[in-house]
């Protein structure tokens, strides 16, 4: 459930399954996958989250830090109670005189999920954050949406700040930052799903099928009942 939010209005926070991200020591540019938290709601079977690249825009000593105090709790509408306190930096290089720069990131599940959610806290004011599916803007501080396309104003803290949503069941999800300063962009991130899609749900059965699945009920009836007719 998505919680809508007023100024003066409360609401419960919703806890939402998101990845522990251990720290990964990798090199600039590679990717990084974590395991989704083991508490409620997560589920007991392993799950597991891949960041296909941490990104170009950070230094060595800063590729893959990860924010174990990152709660984005400086974003007043926060309603969302994660599994894990854990976030992950990315980010993307300064403009070059051609332009802006872009960094391209893709999220991959091992197992399917619900309307998944993304966080992303600490991002620099100039940057803009562009999703390649339809996203809700659930909360911001700092930043505002335009389509699938969120533009920050915010000044590299805690407080500047947003959390989208995706619509649907999928595994995979792309996203850009574009730095359009003349200094790297960075952010803290993490991600989390409402829900897991149900492992091994049987499938329509093919039109071709479904006679063929009655005629063979009707022969193991008579096998049964031989009294039973057609």
């Amino acid at each position: 459930m998505v919680l809508a939010w007023a100024p003066g209005e409360a609401f419960a926070s919703t806890t939402v399954c998101t990845p522990i991200f251990n720290l990964p020591g990798v090199a600039p540019a590679s990717p990084i996958t974590a395991n989704l938290g083991t508490a409620s709601p997560c589920p007991s079977t392993s799950v597991s989250m891949t960041l296909n690249t941490v990104g170009s825009g950070l230094a060595t000593d800063q590729v893959g830090t990860v924010h174990s105090s990152d709660l984005i709790s400086g974003l007043g509408t926060n309603n969302f109670v994660r599994t894990s306190p854990t976030s992950v930096g990315i980010g993307a290089l300064a403009e070059t005189p051609s332009g802006p720069t872009t960094q391209s990131f893709t999220v991959t599940y091992s197992h399917p999920v619900v309307d998944p959610y993304f966080f992303f806290s600490f991002i620099d004011g100039f940057s803009e954050y562009k999703f390649y599916d339809p996203v809700s803007l659930l909360q911001s501080f700092n930043a505002s949406l335009s389509g699938s396309k969120v533009t920050s104003s915010g000044n590299n803290d805690q407080d500047s700040g947003f959390v989208v949503q995706l619509t649907g069941t999928s595994s995979s999800f792309a996203f850009d930052i574009i730095n359009t300063s003349s200094d790297n962009t960075v952010a803290v991130f993490t991600t989390g799903p409402a829900g897991l899609a149900p492992q091994g749900a049987p499938g329509p059965i093919p039109l071709a099928g479904v006679g063929i699945a009655f005629s063979m009920s009707r022969r193991l009836r008579r096998r049964i009942n031989p009294r039973a007719s057609s």
